[in-house]
This record gives structure tokens, C-alpha cells and sequence, in this order.
């Protein structure tokens, strides 16, 4: 899967998955073993480890792809109501957000920004400054959002957005 590959910590459980298998295969061959100055039980244990830690490290991911869309936006409900959200909510819907890949399947987006950084977003989080400085919804994850289906604005935001967008007014002080 494409996502898997996405962050540090499931290349990591990728890395210790890839060690553990090594080791195991070694375990096939005893005049690779035999030369280890190890007990066997402690080799199959220290085998044992790196897979847990690497399956460990990589669920996560491999459960972003497999929950329901509405579950996994729904931890981002509480944070909805605050007048910086509806601020962010807007710029979803206003700003001309440079969309470079869409992938509907993995549930992430890739967005070039105004820097010429590129940003990768998925329901869980964003690489751009906002969200990895507030921790919550930035204007990425609330656009991947409404193209998902996760979240639909609700109709006075829809309004705002209209009424701004007609008037070509700067939409700060909407909210």
C-alpha cells in the first residue's frame, strides 16, 4: 500500500519487519546459526521482537485504510465549533488550494503550498506548519475531507462562503 510507506515510524516497522524475516530465514540454514555465540531460544526470541515492534509500528496505518471514513473524522468533530475552525473551514471552501494527487482509495492528498512546499494530507493529519503546530484540522484536511465525504459544511458556512465569494470580500471577518 502506498500510505504505508508515508511515515518515518511505519518505514521503521517495514525495517524491523524486513530484519525479523532475515533472521527467521537464518534460523533455516544452521551453519549461519551454529557460528552465533547466541542460544537458539534467544535468536528465535530476538526474532520474535523485531516482528511485534515492526507489525507494531505499522497497524496504525494499515487501520486508516481499513476504517470507515465517518470514524476516522469523527475525532475532529469537538474541534468544529471554534471561530479559528470555521476561519480554516472557509479557506477550504474559498482558497485555491493546489491539489497535485488525489487518492480516494488511501485516503491522503498531496497540495503544493504558497512556499512551494508540498504537503501530504490524510484525515489524520497534515505535514504543513498550521496542523503540525496546533494539532488540529487545517484547511487541507478539511478540503480532502468534503472531497471524501467526511465532512460537509453546514449550510451558514455554505452561506458565508457564497457571500464572500460574491462579494470578493476578505472573508476574515466573517467569523
Amino acid at each position: 500500500m502506498k500510505i504505508l510507506f508515508m511515515s518515518k515510524r511505519s518505514k521503521w516497522g517495514i525495517v524491523l519487519i524486513l530484519l525479523s524475516l532475515i533472521l527467521f530465514i537464518s534460523l533455516l540454514f544452521p551453519s549461519i546459526t551454529s557460528e552465533l555465540s547466541l542460544p537458539i531460544f534467544d535468536y528465535i526470541k530476538s526474532t520474535l521482537v523485531l516482528l511485534i515492534v515492526g507489525v507494531a509500528l505499522i497497524i496504525p496505518e494499515i487501520s486508516y485504510c481499513l476504517l470507515p471514513i465517518e470514524s476516522l473524522w469523527k475525532r475532529w468533530e469537538i474541534t468544529n465549533n471554534s471561530e479559528d475552525q470555521k476561519r480554516r473551514m472557509l479557506r477550504a471552501l474559498l482558497d485555491k488550494l493546489t491539489l497535485i494527487k488525489i487518492d480516494k482509495k488511501f485516503r491522503y492528498a498531496k497540495y503544493a503550498g504558497s512556499t512551494g512546499g508540498t504537503y501530504i494530507t490524510t484525515l489524520n493529519g497534515c505535514t504543513c506548519m498550521d496542523f503540525l503546530k496546533r494539532r488540529v484540522p487545517c484547511k487541507h484536511m478539511y478540503k480532502l475531507a468534503i472531497e471524501l465525504g467526511a465532512f460537509e459544511p453546514s449550510d451558514d458556512l455554505k452561506i458565508a462562503a457564497q457571500r464572500i465569494a460574491d462579494s470578493g470580500d476578505y472573508y476574515e471577518d466573517f467569523y
